[in-house]
């Protein structure tokens, strides 16, 4: 009986936040114009949460271990600029588990602008048995519009194939 009563709450509540929430489209918009491996590197382009309210949408790359390259152009700005983040999954000897830095070699994630407002990012062939999870990427790309500095961001993760292998 608890538990139907709590999902019947948290039921209405996700009906109230998804009704009055604002969408915002990212303020870089990013068209993707090469992708080599398109069945095995995905481009999504969601919303995450700012806030109460207001959701801004970013743009969200998977893919596994394969080599492939991504090509994303602005139509809106000319001059980008990247900061890339990587991370890689770190179980503690204590326990648990969280993320910690890891450099484009160990995550085979390499970012750069090209043309001025072309992001390259290459995937690296990594090798499966090399690590278990997989890795983790955050780019922050800036641009000018009309004066103003903005930011729009690309969230990556690879996830090791081995994952997917029934047991």
């Amino acid at each position: 009986m608890k538990q139907s009563l709590f999902i019947a709450i948290l039921s209405v509540l996700t009906l109230l936040f998804t009704g009055c929430r604002e969408e915002v489209d990212a303020p870089l918009q990013l068209d993707v114009t090469e992708n080599t491996a398109p069945d095995i590197t995905k481009v999504g382009y969601d919303t995450s949460v700012l806030g109460p309210g207001r959701h801004e949408k970013e743009y969200q790359i998977t893919t596994d271990f394969s080599a492939s390259e991504l090509k994303m152009q602005c139509n809106n700005c000319k001059q980008l600029q990247v900061e890339t983040a990587l991370r890689k999954p770190y179980v503690p000897e204590t326990g648990g588990s969280t993320t910690i830095e890891a450099t484009a070699e160990e995550t085979g994630i390499y970012v750069a602008v090209a043309e001025g407002n072309v992001i390259t990012i290459r995937f690296a062939q990594l090798d499966p048995e090399k690590s278990p999870y997989g890795y983790y990427g955050t780019v922050k790309v800036h641009g000018k519009i009309k004066g103003e500095t903005k930011t729009t961001t690309i969230n990556i993760g690879r996830r090791n194939p081995r994952l997917d292998e029934p047991k």
